[in-house]
């Protein structure tokens, strides 16, 4: 886990970094730290780290301004805005920031929240290799679902892409995730965060697909779900 932080205040840099090893320690996951000296440089770096922690104020320059020129580079690290002031919070959602924090930062504040950004990082990269489907990883996120058809399997991509495999259902349960995948129907395992609504009969998913939702699994689905539904709607 790379981190980097883009903060002119000292003080405040040495209290984040103390937040970040007690947390990082805690959930006991290898992290590096890395402090920002320009904004050039944060351009030119911005995709080799996992988290930037940007301050609104730095010296002459705004954070929501340098946020907003993120925005059109392509990368894939979350952006956790830092301030003393509430005023910048909706001008944190509006560079699509991921988390927000007040300064002073609140040690049980940061945690619960990171956890949940933790999570959603891992859920986000989590997949699997397997050279007889692709050359590159697959990542869970990429998935819709998966079902069986004309005694195959097809796994079925969030770009509308299908894939049919020689794999089992069975076999897939054991390759995906299964906290963020479930088997709904004998013949589909679908993933939690894509569904739109559900019935008693069927699950709706994000991209307008109906999925069967057998009766008889149902109720586990149903509170697997609405245990997720909260990290899933963050």
């Amino acid at each position: 886990m790379k981190i980097i932080i883009y903060d002119d205040c000292i003080e405040d840099v040495n209290h984040l970094k103390r937040l970040l090893a007690d947390f990082f320690n805690k959930m006991s996951v290898d992290y590096s730290v890395e402090i920002c000296k320009s904004t050039e440089y944060l351009f030119t770096h911005i995709d080799e780290f996992d988290f930037l922690f940007l301050d609104i104020e730095i010296n002459d320059e705004n954070g929501i301004e340098i946020g907003k020129r993120l925005l059109k580079i392509r990368h894939n690290c979350r952006v956790i805005i830092t301030s003393r002031y509430k005023k910048y919070l909706i001008d944190g959602y509006r560079i699509r920031a991921d988390q927000y924090f007040l300064k002073p930062i609140q040690e049980v504040v940061f945690n619960t929240e990171m956890e949940d950004e933790l999570y959603l990082f891992q859920i986000k990269y989590s997949g699997f290799y397997d050279e007889n489907l692709s050359k590159t990883k697959i990542l869970y996120t990429d998935i819709l679902y998966v079902d069986v058809y004309d005694r195959k399997t097809r796994i079925h991509f969030k770009n509308g892409k299908i894939l049919a495999t020689r794999y089992t259902l069975k076999e897939w349960e054991e390759k995906l995730d299964l906290t963020i995948f479930e088997k709904v129907h004998k013949a589909y395992i679908v993933n939690l965060f894509y569904i739109s609504a559900y019935s008693n009969q069927d699950i709706l998913l994000m991209n307008g697909e109906n999925i069967p939702l057998s009766r008889n699994m149902k109720k586990h689905f149903e509170e697997k779900y609405i245990a997720l539904l909260p990290r899933i709607v963050s």
